[in-house]
């Protein structure tokens, strides 16, 4: 009967996520229907973990899908972006390993949700999972350079990143455009268009295009 109740355990596990992700739409298209904003809700992290023994990357997987059709419907209008940064750390917490959604996560919760230490913590984390990676003290370092404006600090996770695997070209190219006499809003434009010319991830292509744009607006006020 453990055995059976054991091989049973992960389909009941998908099983009352999706019944919780049609339960959670439900409810957003009643609130959207009544005239209000479109917000999705996600169990609590310690909830999860304490459902998701032994399948965390599973439960990871299935609440990272709902980020993305959560962040989906905020992009064309159908939620207010509040409960984005709740996705994404329990994405995060619950399979540290799962690097893009970290990755992307963190950049939309600097940008969009204008939350760099929720940002930071996600890649910390996810830099503690994947120790050769170089990915994670770049973008820390990345965004804490053009959200948070703080050089120094940049600089070092770049160095950092500079000395993983296959992170030394793009760190040091970085570390380069900090290095010379610019305003920092050039540095930063150039930083976005790098990320969107070099990334393979469409959202992130997205997302740091329309950064591109609102520099480039602010470097037109600047000259008028």
């Amino acid at each position: 009967m453990t055995a059976r109740l054991t091989r049973l355990r992960p389909a009941l596990l998908i099983v009352a996520l999706i019944a919780s992700t049609l339960m959670v739409q439900r409810a957003a298209e009643n609130c959207a229907a009544a005239g209000g904003a479109r917000v999705a809700v996600l169990p609590s992290i310690a909830f999860l973990e304490t459902v998701a023994l032994g399948y965390r990357a599973a439960v990871a997987d299935l609440a990272w899908l709902q980020a993305v059709q959560y962040y989906g419907e905020h992009r064309q209008g159908g939620n207010d972006f509040s409960e984005f940064g709740h996705f994404v750390h329990a994405v995060n917490v619950l399979d540290p390993r799962f690097v893009h959604p970290s990755i992307f996560g963190a950049v939309v919760l600097a940008t969009e949700g204008r939350n760099l230490p929720g940002a930071l913590e996600v890649l910390r984390r996810g830099a503690r999972a994947n120790p050769q990676s170089a990915l994670f003290p770049f973008e820390m370092g990345f965004l804490i350079y053009v959200q948070g404006g703080d050089v120094r600090a940049a600089m070092r996770y770049l160095q950092l990143a500079a000395q993983k695997p296959g992170g030394r070209d793009r760190a040091q190219r970085f570390l380069a455009f900090m290095n010379r006499k610019l305003g920092r809003l050039e540095t930063a434009w150039m930083l976005w268009d790098d990320l969107r010319r070099t990334t393979k991830d469409p959202g992130l292509r997205i997302v740091a295009d329309e950064s591109c744009r609102r520099i480039e607006a602010a470097l037109r006020k600047e000259t008028r």
